[in-house]
C-alpha cells in the first residue's frame, strides 16, 4: 500500500455519530488537517453501502466504513476475498469489532490508523443463505435482545443492551437446540448460543473472550437453559467480565457449526435482525478472506 493511500469513506447515515450532528464535516476537517486525501459518501441504507463499496473497491486502495459493526458487515461482505483493505471508523452505537482490531474508539486517533495502520487477513462468518458475519452472531436470547437493541435510539452501548436483557430475562423460554460442532453433536436446552469471530458484543460485553479474527477459528458460546435466579447471576457475570464457566456455559473454537431449533427463535448478525423464527442454521468459517487495517501493533487477541 503506497504512503497515502487512495480512500474512499461511506458513511452510515443511520449511525449514532451522524444522526447526533454533521459529523462528515468533522470527518473531513480531520482528514484535510493530517493531510490525507479522502472521499466520502454518504450512503442511502445499509444495501446502498455495501453497493457503494464493490464500486470504490475496483478503483481505491482502502474502502471505510464509518458506522458501526453492521455497517461493518455489509461492507466485508462485498470485500471478501478483495485486493481492497476495509477500513473502520467506529462511530455507531456498537463498535465492539474495534476493540478486536486494536483501533481506538476517538475519531482522531481511528482516522491515524488508516494512515498508520498494519493491514492484517482477518476471518469471516459465512451463513448459509445469509450472507456472513464478522464479530458475533446471536441465536436465542441473544438473538432477542440483539434484535430489539438495535431498535432503541434513546440509549447507546452497553446500556441500552443491559436494559433489553432485564426486561425479557425473566420471560423468556429456551428452545431444544441440536447444535453439530465440527461433526460433534450436542443436543440440550439451550438459553442462547453465540457464534464469535471477535471477544465482544452488546457494547463491552466480553461473551466470547478467546475469540480471535485471525485464527482460522469461530467461538461458539453455548449457555443452557437456567432458572430464573441463575438467569440474573449469569447476566451479572458477563456483565462483569466472569465467564459462567460448565455446566451452564460451554465453548468450543471450530470451522463449522449447524443449529436446529424446534421452537422458532431470534437470531441477530452482527447486531442486525438476521430472523425471527429461524430453525435452522448453517455457518463455517472463511479463514483471512477479509483484508483489514488494524492498530499497528495487534499481533492476536488472548
Amino acid at each position: 500500500m503506497p504512503d497515502v493511500p487512495s480512500i474512499v469513506v461511506i458513511v452510515n447515515p443511520d449511525s449514532r455519530r451522524f444522526r447526533r450532528g454533521n459529523h462528515e464535516s468533522i470527518l473531513r476537517k480531520l482528514f484535510e488537517q493530517k493531510g490525507i486525501p479522502v472521499d466520502i459518501r454518504r450512503s442511502q441504507n445499509l444495501w446502498h453501502a455495501r453497493e457503494m463499496a464493490g464500486e470504490a473497491a475496483r478503483n481505491c486502495n482502502l474502502v471505510v466504513a464509518a458506522g458501526g459493526d453492521g455497517t461493518v458487515r455489509y461492507l466485508a461482505c462485498e470485500l471478501r476475498g478483495a485486493e481492497a483493505v476495509l477500513g473502520v471508523l467506529p462511530m455507531g452505537s456498537g463498535n465492539d469489532l474495534c476493540t478486536a482490531l486494536e483501533i481506538p474508539y476517538q475519531l482522531d486517533r481511528a482516522v491515524d490508523i488508516l494512515r498508520d495502520g498494519r493491514c492484517r487477513k482477518m476471518d469471516f462468518g459465512m451463513i448459509k443463505g445469509y450472507d456472513g458475519f464478522v464479530n458475533t452472531l446471536g441465536i436465542g436470547f441473544d438473538g432477542l435482545v440483539g434484535y430489539e437493541a438495535g431498535r432503541i435510539r434513546s440509549l447507546r452501548g452497553m446500556l441500552k443492551y443491559t436494559w433489553v436483557t432485564l426486561k425479557h430475562i425473566f420471560s423468556y423460554r429456551s428452545s431444544i437446540m441440536t447444535i453439530t460442532l465440527d461433526g460433534k453433536v450436542i443436543r440440550d436446552c439451550m438459553l442462547m448460543v453465540t457464534i464469535a469471530n471477535g471477544p465482544m458484543e452488546g457494547g463491552g460485553i466480553r461473551v466470547a473472550p478467546s475469540a480471535d479474527p485471525f485464527d482460522g477459528f469461530l467461538d461458539v458460546v453455548m449457555i443452557r437453559d437456567l432458572n430464573m435466579i441463575r438467569r440474573i447471576i449469569l447476566f451479572l457475570r458477563i456483565l462483569i467480565g466472569l465467564p459462567p464457566g460448565p455446566p451452564v456455559m460451554e465453548s468450543r473454537k471450530v470451522r463449522s457449526i449447524s443449529v436446529q431449533s424446534e421452537s422458532p427463535v431470534y437470531a441477530h448478525a452482527d447486531g442486525e435482525l438476521l430472523d425471527k423464527e429461524l430453525t435452522s442454521l448453517e455457518v463455517h468459517v472463511e479463514p483471512q478472506s477479509v483484508q483489514v487495517m488494524t492498530g499497528p501493533y495487534l499481533k492476536s487477541i488472548k
